[in-house]
């Protein structure tokens, strides 16, 4: 699927102050109501996300999300909380990591359908792809209090290894179903548990039994990609029962993408060569269903493209998604990078409809100019009701093959509620748009969004210009609630470019999707008491973290304990003569030795100036082993190492010890030659365990800190006569999982991996490992 990297998030923390106040009662005590509650950044980092509502109002939840981040996942509760002053809060938990920092490489989550009797909460299942070997597996775990506490992780769930991304679905109280791509054998495996995912056993333990069935198998053998796998609670199969959980059994539907026939496979298996474009030929949707628990699976093919019409189209950017409704009607919806379209079936997928557009722009068999639509997911509520979002992207190229977008692109998130969208088979839906707009939440990313896995770090043959940004990763969710509103969990790095973090938004207007009738407005607010330390424009520091948010960067360690010479207290920039300007980094305790495991620490500061993004950084191997370097900073380059382009090389001090600093002297020669005056934005800092040696090598995806923990610090004006007053705070983001472990506010995350990558992966097992995602390229 991808090669994951760090990423942060956000809109910037004063824009959500303004935002905020637009929603508070005013003098008169009159209340405003908006279309969507204010974006909530959740904090700790993370892209991806997977978003649950329960099943009933419990304990205030509004959601469960979780989100990979590289060394580990995090996982968030949303809670509502009505105030006297007829306020609502959408008030988020502070991250846990449900795999003790075991996971992260995809992150997923089910809710069951019953709450459990002695806490009257849903059982939330948790699954985490591996991080800690080359092999590849599932950390798994539960929690039946709604989300406060999990279950010990079991750091192998399945009886498989050379896994790749997970999807989840529950079917009644206790039983759930964990569905994967088996990367060595190309089939889409099952594993199911029935003690509310803490344990799993594999209905395939060899791994070449599972969604795929026999006939489909040649089809798309070595290219295929697994989409999600959902129940169908309306159809029920008599006289079965799971034989530990004793739930009843009910029909389970499961998609995937693949080329049309063997000869369409022959053609995806030659592709790259200098003859043949390296189209992947995902080029057909396909349907699993199962009625027996997942131990058999019968496919029929959705929708496919027409090859002499659009012979290059693929309908993996990126995955197809599946959903049922209320009565039982079952859609698909997938992307081809310009088109946003869903099929459906009345008749529990035995046949389909024809494929209706949701999105407005692109309609014609050529795209339009500076348009893309990628990343769909589904929701469905009453009958023939459904909610569907997807990234939007407008301005700039997008043009390029599975990397839409320039920088001069900008992506919002889209939404469209459709009724009626059912229709009789061999017809096209006809839906009725109860609401559909672009652009429900502010810019959420500038530049492009790569779907070309870890080929996004560098061009392909005979397409040039493949590398790109794979800092939203490849999907985001929406979820209705039991209001019948839209519930959706989505990536941003608008004010961190490079560095994503998960937003949160709700519906707070229009029409149920289980009912139709008007949602009732609340008057939304973001948590009062959720605030960041804000560094200051002047006296400074202009960034200011939390202590004790490093956990080490090392598997082995599981994420158990604090870095010290890895945790930023501050960063101030200052003036000290014309030509140059000074940036301080400060440390909870620096050493020159990096820790344990690793063979170099890093340390780096970016910050934009004239629309252009600057970084300085340093690398130590040891005592007087420093290496300083300045230049550009490109958050479109999906390894981080490949993300600076030195243009210099700053004077520097290490000064070791409590509260050690590092600073850099650099020339304002090389970094866009800003005037007295000028103003840097959007500053942060990050720190890595590395294997580096004299500035050159790899480090670590996943962030080991960020400060802030998502947004930016204050803007500096250059030639600004400040006096140097640090306000450090107390570190609150990460609380204890049952115990002891703390959260990772880090967010790097990596993908799929070829059969190959996996032999070249070991010979780097201790840096950063790669994976391709499963429908990229043969083989996965």
């Amino acid at each position: 699927m991808k090669m994951r990297f760090r990423f942060g998030l956000i809109l910037l923390l004063m824009a959500m102050t303004a935002f905020v106040a637009g929603y508070a009662p005013s003098a008169a005590g009159a209340l405003a109501y908006p279309a969507w509650s204010p974006p909530l950044l959740l904090a700790g980092g993370g892209a991806e996300p997977s978003i649950r509502t329960p099943n009933s109002a419990q304990h205030g939840v509004a959601a469960y999300i979780s989100a990979p981040t590289g060394l580990g996942s995090n996982f968030w509760v949303v809670h509502e909380r009505p105030k006297a002053n007829g306020t609502v809060v959408l008030d988020p938990t502070l991250p846990v990591q449900p795999d003790l920092g075991t996971g992260g490489g995809d992150s997923e989550i089910s809710v069951s359908d019953a709450p459990d009797p002695a806490t009257g909460c849903d059982i939330v299942a948790y699954s985490g792809l591996h991080n800690v070997d080359i092999f590849d597996n599932f950390t798994t775990a539960s929690s039946s209090d709604c989300g406060e506490n999990f279950s010990t992780p079991l750091l192998f769930g399945t009886q498989n290894t050379l896994t790749d991304r997970q999807w989840q679905t529950f079917d009644g109280a206790k039983t759930n179903f964990l569905m994967y791509h088996k990367v060595d054998t190309s089939q889409i495996v099952v594993s199911r548990s029935e003690d509310g995912g803490r344990t799993y056993v594999s209905l395939s333990p060899d791994g070449t039994q599972g969604i795929i069935d026999a006939q489909t198998f040649p089809k798309v053998f070595n290219t295929n990609q697994v989409g999600n796998v959902v129940t169908d609670r309306s159809q029920v199969i008599d006289g079965m029962t799971y034989p530990l959980s004793g739930d009843q059994v009910h029909a389970l539907y499961a998609t995937f993408v693949g080329p049309r026939d063997e000869l369409d496979n022959v053609q995806a298996q030659a592709i790259n060569t200098p003859a043949s474009p390296p189209f992947n030929h995902n080029d057909t949707i396909y349907v699993a269903k199962s009625v027996d628990g997942g131990l058999t699976w019968t496919d029929k093919q959705v929708f496919t493209t027409d090859p002499v019409a659009t012979p290059n189209r693929e309908l993996n950017l990126l995955f197809p998604v599946v959903s049922v409704d209320k009565a039982g009607n079952v859609y698909i919806v997938w992307s081809d990078s310009y088109k946003i379209q869903y099929a459906v079936s009345r008749d529990h997928g035995a046949t389909w409809s024809k494929a209706f557009q949701v999105n407005t722009d692109n309609r014609g068999l050529r795209p339009d100019k500076g348009r893309a639509d990628v990343f769909p997911w589904i929701a469905a509520g009453g009958a023939g009701k459904i909610d569907v979002v997807w990234y939007h992207g407008e301005g700039g190229d997008t043009s390029q093959y599975r990397n839409a977008g320039d920088k001069n692109t900008k992506w919002t998130v889209a939404f469209a509620e459709l009724f009626d969208a059912d229709a009789p088979v061999g017809t096209m839906p006809v839906p009725k748009i109860a609401m559909r707009d672009d652009a429900i939440t502010p810019v959420i990313h500038n530049g492009s969004v790569c779907n070309n896995g870890t080929l996004c770090i560098a061009p392909e043959t005979p397409v040039t210009n493949q590398a790109g940004d794979r800092t939203l990763l490849d999907f985001f969710e929406v979820a209705i609630d039991t209001h019948g509103r839209a519930n959706i969990a989505y990536a941003t790095d608008a004010s961190s470019p490079g560095s994503a973090s998960v937003g949160y938004i709700r519906q707070n207007s229009g029409l149920s999707a289980l009912d139709g009738k008007f949602v009732k407005p609340l008057a939304l607010v973001l948590p009062a008491a959720r605030k960041l330390l804000l560094g200051t424009s002047c006296p400074g520091p202009q960034i200011v973290d939390f202590v004790d948010d490093a956990p080490t960067a090392l598997p082995a360690d599981l994420g158990l304990g604090d870095v010290e010479t890895l945790d930023i207290l501050s960063v101030s920039f200052a003036t000290p003569d014309p030509q140059n300007i000074k940036i301080t980094l400060t440390l909870k305790n620096l050493s020159s030795i990096p820790s344990p495991g690793t063979a170099a620490s890093l340390y780096e500061v970016v910050w934009e100036y004239n629309k252009v993004l600057h970084y300085v950084n340093v690398s130590t191997n040891g005592p007087g082993l420093q290496t300083y370097s300045t230049g550009r900073y490109d958050p479109g380059a999906s390894l981080p190492d490949s993300r600076n382009k030195a243009e210099g090389t700053p004077s520097g001090a290490f000064n070791e010890g409590p509260k050690g600093t590092i600073v850099w002297i650099v020339p304002r020669s090389v970094i866009g030659n800003p005037p007295d005056g000028a103003v840097l934005t959007k500053q942060y800092a990050a720190t890595h365990g590395s294997y580096r040696v004299a500035g050159s090598g790899v480090s670590w995806s996943a962030d080991a800190d960020r400060a802030p923990d998502f947004g930016a610090g204050s803007a500096y004006s250059v030639g600004a006569v400040c006096p140097q007053a640090a306000v450090l705070g107390k570190h609150t983001t990460r609380p204890a999982l049952q115990g002891s472990h703390r959260s990772l506010p880090a967010t790097g995350v990596e993908d799929s991996i070829m059969i190959a990558a996996t032999m070249l992966a070991s010979a780097f097992a201790l840096g950063t490992r790669l994976r391709k995602r499963a429908t990229s390229f043969p083989g996965i």
